[in-house]
C-alpha cells in the first residue's frame, strides 16, 4: 500500500515537471529529459534508500512547489484535498452554515454571519463562542480546523454548541448546513439624483450578471441618471466576467483586452452583447487592492474613455493564471500569458522574469515605461497599475479610532448592543442616540481600553528597558507621568473623533440585525471617495473635460496635461 501512494506521488512530481519543462519549445527534447529523469531519480533514491523513511506525501509538495516557486507568486499546486476551498474561490459556493469565524481566547467566535444562510435562521449570533462541533470540542483547534467543521455537505446536520455573551447557560442548536453562495455584489444603492451604485468584491462565476441584475433593480425604482461601479478591495478573479462585465457599458464588438503568452495565439476578446448601460455617465472606485480582473475592466474603460476612474493607483497585476487538470485530482495554476488593455498598455507593475544575484523581483523600470493613448488622445502609461483620472485616497484616519476598531471595542460593544435590543429600526432611520454614546464610553474605560493605546504599550517597553539597564528608578516619575497624562487623554480623543466613532459604531450595531448590506447602508454617509465620485456625475462639465483633456498622472512623476 505504502508503495503504492509512493508511487502514485511519484507520477504527480512527474507529470507537473512535465508540464513546466513541456509546455514551452524553447527547451530542448534533452533538457527534458534531462530534468524528468533527474526528478524521478532523486525521489525514487529518496524514498527507498533514506536511513530515516520519508513522508512522500510532504515530498511530492515540496518538490512541487520548489519548481513553481522559481515561476511567480501566482503560480500554486492545489492538492486533491484543496479542489473544494479552490472551487469556492472561483465559483463563490460551498456546503457549510454561512458564518465567518474569529479567535478568541483558545476558542471560535462567530464574526459574521450571511443573510439567509443556515446559521442565520437558526438563531446563531454574531460574537457567539463556539465550546463544540457536533459533541467535539473546539478548545485549542485553529481557525482553519474550526472551519473545516463547519463546512460539509448540503442536508448533512451540525449540533453546535455556544456560549452567548451576557448568558449564564450554553445554548444547543441543531441545524441543517445547505449550500451557501458568497455573493460578488457587496452591496447596491440607488441614491436620491438617480445615480446607482454597485459594489463588486470579487470577479467569481455569474458576478458580470449579478451586477447587471443589480442594476435593473435599481432602475426599477426609477431612471438611472449614472453608475458607480465600486472595485475597491477586489483583488480579481475570473477574466471572462471581467470581459462580460465592460461589455454592459460599451457598444458591442470594441475590444476589451489582449491576451499574448509565449505558447499558442494571441487573443482579441471583444465586447458583446447590447451595451445595456452604454449611455450612462459612469465613474468606477479603485484603490491600492483592486487587481488583476478589476484592473481589466478599470484600464479598458480608461483606454475608451468611458468612464472616469477614482481613487488610488492600481496594484498592478497584468498577469494571466490557468488551471491544469494533474493525476489523482489536484490542479496546476500556472501564469500562462499577460493581459494588454485595448490602447496596448500591460499593467503589470513587478518584473518575475529577471531577478537579482538574491532572487528579489523588482519593479519595472523608469526606462522601460512606455506610453500610450486612450481612445480621446490622452496619455496614459503600463507597468505600474491603472492610475485614476481623479486620485482620492478617503483622507488621514485616525490612529485612536483604528487601534479602537483593531482591538474590537465597536465589535464587543455591538454584542452587548444586541443581548440588550431585540430590534432596531430601519437601516435609513436608525442613529445611535447620545445615551448610546455615553453608553459606549463607558464601557470602553469599564473594559480597560484606554490601557490598551499604542502610546501606553510604548512607555511599557520603555519601562521594560529602563529596569534593563538599572535606570528605572530615575525615569519611573516620567514614566508614571506620561501614563497619567495618556490615559486622561482617552476621552480628549473620544470628543476629537465623535463623527467617525459615531457612524463606525452604527455600522457596527447595523450589522447585527441586518448583516452586511445594513453595515454597508450606513458606510455611505463616511465614504468620502464614494462622494467624490458622485460629485463628478452631477458635474457633467468636469467629467467631459476629465474624459477628453485630462491625463492621469505619470507614473514617473512627470507633469502631463
Amino acid at each position: 500500500m505504502v508503495k503504492r501512494i509512493w508511487w502514485r506521488r511519484l507520477a504527480l512530481v512527474m507529470v507537473a515537471a512535465g508540464l513546466l519543462f513541456g509546455l514551452y519549445t524553447g527547451y530542448t527534447k534533452f533538457q527534458l529529459t534531462e530534468g524528468m529523469e533527474t526528478i524521478f531519480t532523486v525521489f525514487r533514491d529518496a524514498v527507498l534508500l533514506n536511513v530515516d523513511e520519508p513522508d512522500p506525501e510532504k515530498l511530492t509538495n515540496n518538490a512541487v512547489w520548489g519548481i513553481l516557486r522559481q515561476l511567480d507568486p501566482y503560480a500554486a499546486y492545489i492538492p486533491e484535498e484543496g479542489r473544494e476551498q479552490f472551487q469556492t474561490l472561483t465559483t463563490g459556493d460551498y456546503g457549510g452554515i454561512g458564518a465567518l469565524v474569529q479567535q478568541a481566547d483558545k476558542y471560535a467566535r462567530v464574526a459574521e454571519l450571511y443573510e439567509g444562510a443556515p446559521a442565520a435562521k437558526a438563531g446563531l449570533f454574531v460574537g457567539d463562542t463556539l465550546v463544540s462541533i457536533d459533541g467535539q470540542t473546539t478548545r485549542g483547534l485553529t481557525i482553519t480546523e474550526v472551519s473545516n467543521r463547519l463546512k460539509g455537505v448540503a442536508g448533512s446536520t451540525i449540533a453546535l454548541r455556544v456560549r452567548r455573551p451576557y448568558r449564564a447557560d450554553t445554548l444547543t442548536i441543531k441545524f441543517k448546513r445547505d449550500r451557501v453562495h458568497l455573493p460578488a455584489v457587496g452591496f447596491s444603492h440607488r441614491f436620491a439624483d438617480g445615480v446607482g451604485y454597485v459594489s463588486l468584491t470579487t470577479f467569481t462565476h455569474g458576478c458580470a450578471l449579478a451586477v447587471e441584475e443589480a442594476l435593473v433593480n435599481l432602475e426599477k425604482k426609477g431612471p438611472l441618471t449614472g453608475v458607480v461601479l465600486d472595485l475597491r478591495g477586489n483583488g480579481g478573479g475570473l477574466l471572462e466576467e471581467a470581459i462580460q462585465l465592460v461589455g454592459f457599458f460599451i457598444p458591442s464588438g470594441d475590444t476589451v483586452v489582449m491576451v499574448k503568452g509565449r505558447v499558442g495565439k494571441d487573443e482579441v476578446a471583444l465586447s458583446r452583447g447590447e451595451g445595456r448601460f452604454a449611455s450612462l455617465p459612469l465613474v468606477v472606485l479603485v484603490d491600492r487592492e483592486s487587481a488583476s480582473s478589476s484592473e481589466v475592466v478599470a484600464g479598458s474603460l480608461q483606454d475608451m474613455d468611458r468612464a472616469a476612474i477614482v481613487g488610488e493607483r492600481t496594484f498592478g497585476k497584468g498577469l494571466v493564471q490557468t488551471t491544469r487538470a494533474l493525476p489523482y485530482g489536484g490542479i496546476l495554476k500556472l501564469t500562462t500569458a499577460k493581459y494588454y488593455t485595448p490602447s496596448g498598455r500591460c499593467i503589470q507593475a513587478l518584473d518575475y522574469a529577471h531577478r537579482d544575484k538574491n532572487g528579489a523581483v523588482g519593479e519595472i523600470p523608469d526606462s522601460l515605461i512606455t506610453r500610450y493613448q486612450t481612445r480621446h488622445g490622452r496619455y496614459v502609461y503600463d507597468g505600474g497599475g491603472v492610475w485614476p483620472d481623479l486620485e482620492a485616497d478617503g483622507g488621514n484616519q485616525s490612529l485612536f479610532v483604528a487601534n479602537l476598531y483593531a482591538q474590537l471595542g465597536f465589535f464587543e460593544y455591538a454584542t452587548l448592543y444586541r443581548s440588550k435590543h431585540p430590534s432596531i429600526p430601519p437601516v435609513a432611520e436608525f442613529k445611535a442616540s447620545p445615551g448610546d454614546i455615553a453608553d459606549f464610553r463607558q464601557f470602553l474605560i469599564q473594559k480597560g481600553y484606554p490601557a490598551k493605546s499604542s502610546m501606553l504599550r510604548l512607555t511599557k517597553q520603555l519601562r521594560d528597558m529602563a529596569k534593563g539597564e538599572d535606570q528605572y528608578e530615575l525615569l519611573q516619575g516620567y514614566l508614571d507621568s506620561a501614563d497619567r497624562a495618556i490615559e486622561r487623554s482617552f476621552s480628549e480623543y473620544f470628543d476629537k473623533n465623535l463623527p467617525l466613532i459615531t457612524t463606525l459604531l452604527e455600522e457596527e450595531i447595523a450589522s447585527r440585525y441586518y448583516y452586511a448590506d445594513g453595515r454597508a447602508a450606513k458606510a455611505l454617509a463616511r465614504d468620502s471617495v464614494l462622494h467624490q465620485g458622485l460629485h463628478l456625475l452631477q458635474d457633467s462639465a468636469q467629467m467631459r473635460r476629465l474624459l477628453r483633456e485630462i491625463s492621469p498622472a505619470d507614473p514617473r512623476g512627470k507633469k502631463v496635461g
